[in-house]
């Protein structure tokens, strides 16, 4: 039963992940700084954003494996499976509501949404201990191996992926800017309060 629960959870956290990134995308302020990068991939394979995250997070998930398969677990498998297509799937979903050429403050409102969502999202899932997916890896593993807090490990990685997207061709905005600097700590907020709410739960 707890094995069911966590798997809803972190199925749950996943499609909030697929559309915090599709309401960034539509909002047009630019993109997370994981999806920037996917952007990128997107221009140079000719392929959709959730199908270019699904790729990425496929060949993060298969170095780990050789790495340290210690960190490939449940909610790995389930970010590959869910991450992906739920972006193109909020995309033309949220596409009647918000656009870039909506009104600027639908545009913004949609905007925080997508930060507050991508936000506790990852904390959501980070705080099952269900595994972490693709896109929170590369950060986690750092953190874990050199002891340093994960918010400043998570900093450190958007923007290395924002720099390296926007080369490839990523869309990049004032957004970008301000996710790339913020959702690491916000994560680290939303993750303490469901980690304690875990811990009066239990």
């Amino acid at each position: 039963m707890l094995t069911f629960k966590k798997t809803i959870k972190v199925a749950f956290a996943f499609l909030c992940n697929g559309m915090a990134i599709s309401l960034f995308i539509l909002a047009g302020f630019g993109l997370d700084s994981i999806s920037v990068f996917s952007a990128g991939l997107a221009n140079v394979f000719h392929t959709t954003v959730g199908m270019a995250s699904l790729g990425f997070y496929f060949v993060v998930i298969l170095v780990t494996f050789f790495v340290d398969r210690r960190y490939i677990s449940g909610a790995t498998v389930l970010s590959l499976i869910i991450v992906g297509p739920s972006i193109d799937l909020f995309t033309k979903v949220f596409s009647h509501i918000v656009s870039p050429e909506s009104e600027i403050a639908v545009r913004i409102l949609f905007f925080v949404l997508a930060w507050l969502s991508l936000s506790f999202a990852v904390a959501l899932y980070l705080s099952t201990h269900f595994g972490i997916s693709g896109a929170e890896m590369i950060p986690v593993i750092v953190s874990d191996k050199t002891h340093r807090q994960f918010r400043w490990c998570k900093v450190a990685f958007d923007i290395t992926v924002i720099i390296v997207g926007i080369l490839l061709g990523g869309a990049f905005g004032v957004g970008t800017i301000i996710v790339g600097f913020i959702t690491g700590p916000t994560i680290q907020f939303f993750r303490r309060k469901l980690e304690k709410g875990n811990e009066t739960s239990d």
